[in-house]
């Protein structure tokens, strides 16, 4: 085995309900990640964001770390990966420090988030991401960054992104089993955040939504910070699952003709008909209709959007006047998806794909892999690449005693 240590190279694992997704990349200075392999493989022993085996997981997991491995003759040391699932919670929390220099340095950064991070929490619950909002010097105005300010009193309005303790854990454990630690934990829907916003959006006030296929994750973000951000359990799963209870298909089929035929309602037509696939047990009827295929596939991704939308203003986080609705995610690649979600959310509305990568001579990656992306992307976030994760707090708190700020390439090392 080798090591590189002069420029650094990351390596992520996304853990799906459909798939593991494992990316080798080099993070420029710029940001620019240059992916050098990505392996994708289907997933058993997850559902919704929860494990429910955990072995089967591991020995994915393990067989994509191996064939970085073999194909680079490395040696992976560690990896960051993402977590997601209707345990994620969102929680807002303060911290106060007092300073006794002249200005507010690093170190004092590091003990207001430690500060804010503490939090009485429920049983089994743990704080995975303390996001500063805005800071308060001595009573005064709202600033955006205290680094480099003078005063004596700082208080820090943070949002708090938690999960549960048990699911951290065995997330963990899928990763560690092969051998590597664990570089960070991030929460998946920022993870896709910052790999398909750009910041003029996450300024203006931006609404992402991310179906993969047992979750839904959706981040609301305006002024540059997140104000609000939730996990809810239905996905494209729950649309298979529809078609195959409608027309008493087998779960196979249903999820080969919504991949292959599936739209919305109007960009289908009665007349427009398709041959099912030969392992399908009817008998009675070998063809379908694309439109009622669609009306199936509709009526689910507004019961979605329906409730991301109620979510929303459940929690007064709509926001007319804004960038509006980047969607991405594979759920995102039903074609007409754009439309319905500009119809519930009142809003405009793009596909957000993966930004600044070099990919097999500039091959533009899918939204189904915005996740993955994001986690390589994240070295450059110094609010969300919280790295010291593995040591607690009272309170049962899974967030770091130490907060690293994190500058140059990024430091999955081999």
């Amino acid at each position: 085995m080798t090591e590189t240590s002069m420029e650094s190279m990351g390596v992520c694992i996304d853990i799906g309900t459909h798939k593991v997704v494992g990316m080798m990349a080099n993070v420029r200075d710029n940001g620019t990640i240059e992916i050098k392999k990505m392996i994708s493989k289907p997933s058993r022993g997850i559902k919704r964001g929860v494990i429910t085996n955990i072995v089967p997981i591991s020995n994915i997991v393990n067989d994509i770390i191996d064939e970085f491995e073999r194909e680079f003759e490395v040696e992976v040391r560690s990896v960051s990966t993402s977590i997601t699932g209707a345990h994620i919670r969102g929680r807002s929390n303060n911290g106060v420090v007092t300073i006794s220099g002249e200005r507010f340095t690093d170190k004092d950064h590091d003990r207001i988030l430690l500060e804010a991070g503490k939090i009485k929490l429920d049983v089994g619950e743990s704080v995975l991401h303390v996001l500063p909002q805005k800071y308060v010097i001595d009573g005064g105005q709202p600033v955006e960054n205290a680094i480099g300010l003078s005063g004596v009193k700082f208080s820090l309005i943070a949002h708090l992104v938690t999960a549960a303790t048990n699911e951290i854990t065995n997330i963990t454990n899928c990763i560690t089993e092969s051998g590597v630690e664990i570089d960070n934990i991030i929460y998946e829907g920022i993870s896709s955040a910052i790999s398909v916003l750009s910041e003029d959006e996450m300024q203006r006030g931006v609404t992402l939504i991310d179906i993969g296929a047992g979750v839904t994750d959706i981040v609301v973000y305006k002024g540059g910070v997140i104000i609000y951000h939730a996990s809810i359990p239905l996905g494209g799963d729950d649309v298979t699952s529809d078609i195959a209870k409608v027309k008493r298909f087998s779960t196979q089929v249903a999820e080969s003709i919504k991949i292959d035929y599936g739209t919305f309602v109007g960009f289908s037509s009665y007349d427009d008909i398709f041959t099912l696939p030969v392992i399908t047990n009817q008998s009675e009827s070998r063809t379908m209709s694309k439109r009622e295929l669609s009306s199936i596939i509709e009526a689910r991704y507004r019961e979605i959007l329906d409730f991301v939308r109620g979510k929303i203003e459940e929690a007064d986080a709509y926001q007319m006047h804004d960038a509006g609705v980047v969607l991405t995610g594979g759920g995102s690649l039903v074609p007409g998806c754009v439309e319905l979600v500009q119809e519930i959310m009142e809003k405009p509305c793009r596909i957000g794909m993966p930004m600044n990568t070099n990919f097999e001579d500039g091959k533009q990656l899918s939204p189904e892999y915005a996740a993955v992306v994001g986690l390589l992307a994240s070295h450059k976030h110094d609010n969300i690449w919280q790295k010291e994760l593995q040591k607690t707090m009272p309170s049962g708190n899974f967030f770091s005693n130490i907060y690293k700020k994190i500058t140059g390439m990024c430091r999955n090392y081999f």
